[in-house]
């Protein structure tokens, strides 16, 4: 049967007392995959140009600093890799003069210590190879229950490893230009999202600083589990420090599919958060990641064992959030933990409960507050058009203002050649500079949402949400397709989710992160930041203060999960919820 019909039927049997997540659609998922039903599309490795400079003053003391300038993936398709790496070299003299201007602009611009100020500047370059990449093509079905072929990226080890630690899939953000996908990308991996995950994939961490040792005696010293660095541009002797323990969360295999609607399937509609369906797609994306891994020919060199306890987390930030979500409940209800060795999921600032971010926009509306990201509803109403069983007969002139739509902006969505920041621009500019959810809605749509919140104005932040309508219809459809996304309901988690969320969140309202963690109880730890812009609490989810804890050591922490949940376990009894 086609997954819409069953999805349908199993919804308004559900009628309006209430409704799960969609179920029923994509679970017929294989028994086992074969690495020959996917293919390997390209290999390389991921380098960045560093600069270290030294500060000396006359107390003799010193101070020594390493900044990333550039990082980038050398691809065996473009040719030799060391015949790219010495076409790198040859530039090196023009993006150190470009990068030391940078730096110093930088160090004039901020607070710098009484030492740096008296000290002398010299500065360096070297590149670094952190690990290796390969891009691939894998089958998996669409919403029809058709077959179609997704592409992903993968991160692993350098040879410098002795093996695989554990297994990490990333789940990406919002993206609307095709050249955002993660398999496009070879620079701005300090910035990204899907740089922060593939990071997890380098070896131990490298305490680079200066020495009077040669070349050679520092690349000598560096130990078998540590970064290859090589070569020194301009002759400086490097010291390096390899750190050990604490750092055991390294050497991962990270696994970063793209979405439909991006890579190979770029010329599709992208199902945004269509959750269980997206779900299917990363958890396909992530077993025949690993069967490649294990077995394609191409990735003989740099293959490594994966060791017989690994763990898996799903982890993502905003969209990313709720896929990551999605997952874990995908391989939950599919019989998939003990294949992947399953632990749970890391979830920051997600959408889980459209519902009631869509009340946080109205509640914001009537209190005369503008929209942070005005892309993010038709984004999600495009989607829903061209994939949600609830809303295929419809179009988008049943819910948007003519004036809304006369921008061009489902254009600029399906030609996937705009970035999210672009449309919002776009709509800002078309509307005076601010667009307010009033502008985005017709007439009928925002006074049946209205309704609803004046209804339940007071409850929608509780965990009993909502009321399902009790007929279909127009808005009904549009209510029914954003609660079967809901993925705060209908499901009791078996393993932890780590929840990061900021209480000042404009994109992602806080109330997705309390609604997530009062549902799922004694298997849910939150943690929250007061950070007041939806980017900048992605930056601090990933390379923040708290992010060794948030991220990086998130598999310890899993692998602890028993002693975390009876912790929050005991916190909930008091009624509190868990901070970490």
């Amino acid at each position: 049967m086609n997954p819409k019909t069953i999805i349908m039927s199993v919804l308004l049997t559900l009628g309006a007392a209430s409704m799960t997540a969609q179920t029923g659609g994509f679970n017929n998922i294989p028994k086992t995959v074969k690495a020959s039903d996917a293919r390997i599309t390209n290999i390389g490795v991921m380098a960045s140009d560093m600069m270290l400079w030294k500060v000396e003053n006359e107390q003799s003391h010193k101070m020594d600093t390493m900044v990333t300038a550039e990082s980038y993936i050398l691809w065996k398709s473009d040719g030799d890799l060391e015949m790219q790496a010495e076409r790198h070299r040859a530039q090196a003299d023009a993006i150190k003069e470009r990068f030391r201007a940078q730096v110093m602009s930088q160090r004039t611009s901020r607070r710098v210590s009484p030492i740096e100020q008296k000290g002398t500047f010299r500065e360096d370059w070297l590149c670094e190879f952190h690990y290796n990449v390969f891009t691939y093509e894998y089958p998996s079905i669409d919403a029809n229950g058709k077959p179609v072929t997704l592409s992903g990226i993968a991160a692993c080890p350098t040879k410098s490893a002795d093996q695989v630690q554990d297994v990490v899939i990333g789940t990406h953000v919002t993206i609307a230009s095709d050249s955002e996908r993660p398999s496009a990308q070879t620079k701005n991996f300090d910035t990204s999202d899907w740089g922060a995950l593939m990071s997890m994939a380098a070896g131990k961490k490298v305490k680079l600083g200066w020495a009077s040792n040669s070349v050679a005696g520092a690349i000598s010293a560096l130990t078998p589990a540590s970064l290859i660095v090589f070569p020194v541009w301009v002759g400086v002797g490097i010291a390096a420090e390899v750190k050990s323990g604490e750092d055991a969360y390294n050497n991962n295999l990270v696994i970063i599919p793209d979405y439909e609607g991006y890579g190979s399937t770029k010329d599709r509609a992208h199902p945004y958060l269509y959750q269980e369906l997206t779900a299917r797609q990363v958890v396909d994306g992530t077993r025949y990641g690993i069967a490649l891994y294990k077995n394609d020919a191409g990735l003989e060199d740099i293959r490594h064992s994966i060791r017989d306890d690994f763990r898996t987390i799903s982890c993502g930030y905003s969209q990313g959030g709720s896929v990551a979500l999605a997952t874990h409940r995908f391989i939950e209800q599919n019989g998939l933990v003990n294949e992947l060795h399953f632990v749970g999921s890391l979830c920051g600032d997600g959408p889980y409960d459209p519902m009631a971010t869509l009340m946080y926009y109205m509640e914001n509306d009537l209190a005369d507050k503008s929209m942070n990201m005005p892309v993010v509803l038709p984004l999600i109403v495009k989607g829903m058009l061209d994939t949600n069983p609830f809303m295929t007969r419809h179009k988008a002139s049943e819910y948007f203002r003519p004036k809304f739509l006369e921008t061009g902006v489902m254009d600029w969505i399906a030609s996937k050649k705009k970035t999210t920041t672009d449309i919002d621009d776009g709509l800002k500019a078309a509307h005076g500079g601010k667009v307010m959810l009033r502008d985005v809605m017709n007439d009928a749509c925002y006074e049946y949402f209205k309704n609803i919140y004046d209804q339940n104005k007071s409850t929608f932040t509780d965990a009993a949400g909502i009321p399902l309508p009790t007929k279909r219809g127009v808005m009904e459809d549009l209510h029914f397709a954003l609660a079967s996304n809901d993925m705060t309901k209908g499901w009791t988690p078996q393993h932890t989710i780590l929840l990061y969320h900021s209480k000042l969140d404009p994109v992602v309202p806080f109330v997705n992160a309390t609604s997530a963690k009062n549902s799922f109880g004694a298997w849910s730890v939150l943690h929250t930041s007061n950070i007041d812009n939806h980017n900048n609490a992605g930056t601090d989810f990933f390379q923040g203060e708290l992010s060794d804890v948030i991220l990086k050591f998130s598999i310890q922490l899993f692998r602890a999960k028993k002693q975390l949940c009876d912790l929050d376990w005991k916190n909930q009894q008091k009624g509190s919820i868990t901070e970490w």
